[in-house]
C-alpha cells in the first residue's frame, strides 16, 4: 500500500504537524508513505518539495494576485482566506506517482487549484483541518454566518461585507468541479463532522472522524521544577503559557483577548507571568504588565513539549478551532488547558476536570478558568487526568490504525 499526502508543510502549523505524523507513524507501521509539499521544513527524504526553479516564482506571483483579488472583498470575516483558483499543475504530478491513495490534507494559499482537485484521477482521502473545503474563500465561516449550509447566494450575504463576493465566486468555482468528484472525507473532530454533514458541499459524501494523534513519547511531562531551573523559569511564580502559529497577530488566537484578561487578573493581584511561543515581535507593542518570556518560533518538539511541562496553564483563547495541536500537546505534558467553548475543543477538555470551557468569548470567564488552575492545590489531579484524557483518545498509534484500516476498507471495497 503507497499513501501520498498533500499538505502545504511538513511542520508550519497545526496541519502540517497532524499531516507528517501521520505521514511518519505510516511508515514506522511499514506502510510506503510519501508526501508533497510548498514549505518543506524537515529533512525526511520521503517529503518532496514540490516547487523548484520557475515554479517557485510563479508561485509567489500567482500568490500576490491571489492577495490582491481579495482586497476586492471587504468582509467582517477577518480569518485566513484562499482562493485556490490558479493552476499549478501538481494534478499532473499525483496523477503520474505510483501512489494506491492520495491524501489531501490543508490545501491552501494556491497549492493545488479547485479544478485540478477534481482531476485528480487516484483514490482521495481528504481530511479537514478547518472548515475551508465546504466554505467559499474562507477557512472557517463567519460566527454567525450560514452560507455553507445554505448556499452561497446574493441574499444571504452579510449586511456587513462590501465589495466583490469573492467567497460566492470560490463556493460556485467548488461546487462546479467537485460536483461529481468521489472525496472519502475525514474530520479530525465530531464538531467539524456534523459541520460538513450539514453543508451544501458535502452532505452527499462520505464523512468518517478520526481524531488527530499526538506523540506521546515526546509530549509527556518532563517535571515542572526540573525544566524550570533548565530555562531559567521561576520556581515560585505562576506560569501562564500561550503559543501558536503567528500567535499575537493572528486575530483567530485571540490574543487580544488574553492580553485583556490577563492585565485584569494583575489588577486583580495576580501573581503571575507568561510563556509565549510562536509569535517573532512579542517585545513589539505588546502591552502585559508583567514579565515575558518569549521563545519565537520553536521547530524542536523536546523543547516544546518541556516548555508546556512548565506552565501551571495553556490558555488558548481562539475564536474558533476545530481540534487544536497545541492543546493536545499541552495535556499529553500534563499542563491544563483554559479555551473558550468552541469547535471541537469541548472533546479535549472535560470542564474542571482535565482543563476548564470558558462561555465565548467573554473575558471575566477566562478570568475564572485561570483562577481556577491557578489557585488551586489540586494540581497533581488535574495533570493526572490531563495526560489521560490523550492516552484513552488522542494517541498518535490510536489515529495511525484507524487511518490504516480507512485506506485498507477503501481499497478491498473500491468505495474511492
Amino acid at each position: 500500500m503507497k499513501i501520498l499526502h498533500v499538505n502545504f508543510s511538513d511542520g508550519h502549523g497545526g496541519a502540517a504537524k497532524a499531516a507528517y505524523r501521520l505521514h511518519q507513524g505510516l511508515l514506522n507501521n511499514g506502510i510506503d508513505s510519501k508526501m508533497i509539499v510548498i514549505d518543506k521544513k524537515s529533512s525526511d527524504r520521503n517529503v518532496i518539495p514540490y516547487l523548484t526553479g520557475r515554479k517557485k516564482l510563479f508561485n509567489y506571483f500567482k500568490n500576490k494576485l491571489a492577495r490582491l483579488i481579495l482586497k476586492l472583498q471587504k468582509s467582517e470575516n477577518k480569518i485566513l482566506h484562499s482562493l485556490n483558483i490558479f493552476s499549478s499543475g501538481l494534478d499532473k504530478f499525483i496523477n503520474q506517482s505510483d501512489a494506491d491513495i492520495v491524501h489531501l490534507n490543508w490545501i491552501g494559499n494556491e497549492m493545488v487549484s479547485l479544478r485540478e482537485v477534481a482531476m485528480i484521477k487516484k483514490p482521495c482521502v481528504w481530511t479537514l483541518h478547518d472548515s475551508w473545503v465546504f466554505c467559499g474563500a474562507e477557512h472557517h465561516p463567519y460566527v454567525t454566518s450560514k452560507r455553507h449550509v445554505e448556499g452561497y447566494t446574493k441574499a444571504n450575504r452579510s449586511e456587513c461585507d462590501r465589495g466583490i463576493d469573492v467567497d460566492r465566486y470560490v463556493w460556485q468555482q467548488k461546487k462546479k468541479y467537485w460536483k461529481q468528484a468521489s472525496f472519502n472525507i475525514v474530520t479530525p473532530s465530531k464538531w467539524l463532522e456534523q459541520c460538513a454533514t450539514q453543508s451544501f458541499l458535502l452532505r452527499n459524501k462520505n464523512i468518517v472522524q478520526i481524531y488527530n494523534g499526538t506523540d506521546i513519547n515526546i509530549f509527556r511531562s518532563n517535571g515542572k521544577a526540573a525544566v524550570r531551573k533548565k530555562h531559567n523559569l521561576p520556581e515560585n511564580k505562576k506560569l501562564l503559557l500561550f503559543g501558536a502559529v503567528s500567535a499575537t497577530t493572528d486575530r483567530n488566537k485571540g490574543f487580544h483577548l488574553l492580553r485583556e484578561a490577563i492585565n485584569k487578573l494583575l489588577e486583580e493581584g495576580a501573581d503571575v507571568e507568561v510563556m509565549i511561543f510562536g509569535s517573532e515581535d512579542v517585545s513589539k507593542k505588546i502591552d502585559i504588565q508583567c514579565k515575558i518570556y518569549n521563545w519565537n518560533n520553536i521547530t524542536d518538539e523536546k523543547q516544546l513539549a518541556e516548555l508546556y511541562s512548565a506552565a501551571d496553564v495553556f490558555v488558548l483563547p481562539s475564536l474558533i478551532e476545530n481540534l487544536p495541536t497545541v492543546l493536545l500537546e499541552a495535556m499529553a505534558c500534563g499542563t491544563p488547558g483554559v479555551a473558550f467553548n468552541v469547535g471541537g475543543i469541548k472533546e479535549i477538555i472535560d470542564h474542571k476536570i482535565n482543563g476548564y470551557l470558558a462561555t465565548p468569548y467573554r473575558i471575566d470567564d477566562l478570568i475564572n478558568g485561570i483562577r481556577f488552575f491557578i489557585e488551586s492545590e489540586n494540581t497533581r489531579e488535574f495533570e493526572k487526568q490531563a495526560t489521560l484524557k490523550i492516552k484513552e483518545m488522542f494517541t498518535l498509534n490510536k489515529s495511525v490504525d484507524q487511518y490504516i484500516e480507512l485506506y485498507k476498507k477503501l481499497i478491498k471495497t473500491g468505495e474511492c
